[in-house]
């Protein structure tokens, strides 16, 4: 699902991954900067963050994809509670 799909295209980065956090869902994003910040402040406080997969608008999205295949194939989503990771890996 986009954030634009779902009604949250003009919400703050903190209310999409407590959105995400309540639906389970694991958010993939290219906004380095303030969606890392919104995830390491919820982090701090305690509050849950079912992970958060950064790609740089600048890499190449073959690797990307390959990280997110495998991500999906070779791990349950409850291992990403709590993970802010880059990609690709």
């Amino acid at each position: 699902m986009r954030v634009r799909d779902l009604g949250l295209g003009e919400h703050s980065d903190r209310a999409v991954l407590e959105f995400a956090a309540r639906e389970q869902w694991i958010v993939v994003s290219h906004d380095v900067n303030s969606m890392t910040a919104a995830a390491f402040a919820i982090l701090e406080e305690g509050a849950a963050m079912h992970g958060l997969l950064m790609v740089h608008q600048r890499d190449a999205i073959g690797p990307t994809i390959e990280s997110l295949t495998l991500i999906s194939t070779a791990s349950e989503a409850e291992e990403w509670i709590g993970v802010v990771e880059f990609l690709p890996l």
